[in-house]
C-alpha cells in the first residue's frame, strides 16, 4: 500500500475516533421504535437537539417466474434474499451493511461500510460499497425498474471492491455539484490481497437524483485478472413527479490489448398513479440496452427491448411491487460467447414479486 494510501487511512480512523467523542458530549438520549427503526432523540434540558434513526433493518425478497417464449421451458427462482440494516449514530458518523443469502453458496457480504461525515460537505466511505462508477439504480435490486438489469450492470466484470471513498459538496442549493475521489483494492467482492497497483477513480455530478436534471461523468482505472482496464462514461437522467427517463453510455478500455467495449442504453417510466386502496400506481415502463465490441465498425454485438408494467401496492413502510416484463433479444451475439446459449439470448416473458423493508 502506498504513502497516500496510508495517509488517508489514518485521516479516516482518526476522524471516525473525532466522531465518537463529540457525539459522547451531548446532552440526554431517548429512545424510541416506529416504522424508520429504532430512533435516538437527543435533548438539552427540554430542548430537541437533534434525531438520529440509529438502527433500520434492511430486508430485500424478489421471487420470479421465467418463460422462454421460444421454446416454452421456465423456471421458478429465488433472485434476490438480502437482509442488512444501516443507521446514522451521530451527525459525524452512520453505518451501512448488506449480505446476500441467494443462491447456493450461503450468504455473500455484499456492502459493509462506515460513512464518516466530518464537515456538512465533506464525507468519506471505508470499507466495502458498489464502484462509483455505477448509479445505485443500475445495481440496486430495489431501485430497478426491470426484472432484468442493464448489460452494463451485468457484464461489466466488477461491481463492489473495498476501499476509500471521498465526496464533495461544492454547490448544495439550485442544482447540486458533488465530487468523488476513490482509492480502492482493486481485487473485487470481499477479496483483500496485498497489492502494488491499486484501482482509483473519480466522478463529478450535476444535479440531484430524486428531482429535475441530474448528469455525471466518471472515469476508474483497475485490474480484473491478468489485464488492466479503464472504464468512463457519462449518464444523463430526468425526474419529474409521475416519469423519468434516463441515458448512459459506459467504455470499458483493455489497456493491454487496447479493445474497446461500448455499453448503453436508454429507458423511461411514467407512473399512473391509481385510486384503490390496495395499490398505489401502475408504472408502464420501456428500455432498449445495448453492448458491443468496435461499434464504429462491426456495431452492437447484441441488444434488445425490455417493456412491460409494474403494479405497486399500498403497504406501509414496506415497498411492494409485482412486474410483468418482457426482454425481445435481436441476435448479433457473435462477439459474446456467454450469448450463445439458448436461456442467455431468448426472448423471455419474466412475472415477479418484490418486497423491500
Amino acid at each position: 500500500m502506498n504513502k497516500s494510501v496510508r495517509l488517508l487511512l489514518l485521516v479516516v480512523f482518526s476522524l471516525i475516533a473525532t466522531s465518537f467523542s463529540l457525539g459522547a458530549q451531548e446532552s440526554v438520549n431517548k429512545y424510541n421504535v416506529d416504522q424508520r427503526g429504532l430512533n435516538r432523540s437527543v435533548y438539552k434540558g427540554d430542548s430537541l437537539l437533534n434525531s438520529y434513526t440509529v438502527f433500520k433493518p434492511i430486508v430485500i425478497l424478489k421471487g420470479r417466474y421465467e418463460l422462454l417464449t421460444q421454446n416454452g421451458e421456465s423456471k421458478f427462482s429465488l433472485k434476490n434474499a438480502r437482509l442488512g440494516a444501516t443507521g446514522t449514530i451521530n451527525k459525524y458518523l452512520s453505518y451501512y451493511f448488506l449480505a446476500e443469502f441467494a443462491g447456493s453458496g450461503g450468504a455473500t457480504l455484499l456492502d459493509f461500510f462506515v460513512t464518516v461525515k466530518p464537515h456538512k460537505r465533506l464525507s468519506f466511505n471505508i470499507g466495502q460499497y458498489p464502484l462509483i462508477i455505477f448509479n445505485s439504480y443500475l445495481i440496486s435490486p430495489v431501485l430497478l425498474d426491470f426484472a432484468s438489469a442493464t448489460f452494463m450492470g451485468q457484464y461489466v466484470g466488477v461491481s463492489r471492491d473495498i476501499g476509500l471513498t471521498a465526496t464533495y459538496t461544492i454547490k448544495e442549493k439550485g442544482m447540486p455539484i458533488t465530487i468523488d475521489a476513490t482509492v480502492m483494492n482493486g481485487s473485487g467482492l470481499n477479496n483483500y490481497k496485498w497489492t502494488n497497483s491499486v484501482a482509483y477513480g473519480g466522478k463529478l455530478s450535476f444535479g440531484s437524483l430524486a428531482k429535475g436534471f441530474r448528469t455525471t461523468a466518471k472515469a476508474y482505472k483497475t485490474k480484473i485478472q491478468n489485464d488492466h482496464f479503464l472504464f468512463f462514461g457519462a449518464d444523463l437522467r430526468y425526474k419529474a413527479k409521475q416519469y423519468k427517463i434516463e441515458a448512459e453510455m459506459m467504455e470499458k478500455y483493455n489497456l493491454d490489448t487496447k479493445k474497446y467495449l461500448s455499453m448503453a442504453y436508454i429507458e423511461g417510466l411514467y407512473s399512473i398513479p391509481l385510486k384503490c386502496k390496495a395499490l398505489k400506481s401502475i408504472d408502464p415502463v420501456f428500455r432498449w440496452d445495448a453492448m458491443g465490441y468496435d461499434i464504429s465498425k462491426e456495431g452492437f454485438g447484441v441488444n434488445r427491448i425490455s417493456t412491460g408494467a409494474s403494479l405497486v401496492f399500498n403497504t406501509g413502510p414496506f415497498y411492494t411491487l409485482l412486474r410483468l416484463n418482457y426482454d425481445h433479444y435481436f441476435n448479433t451475439s457473435y462477439q459474446f460467447p456467454e450469448f450463445t446459449t439458448p436461456a442467455a439470448n431468448a426472448n423471455m416473458l419474466t412475472l415477479e414479486l418484490m418486497v423491500a423493508f
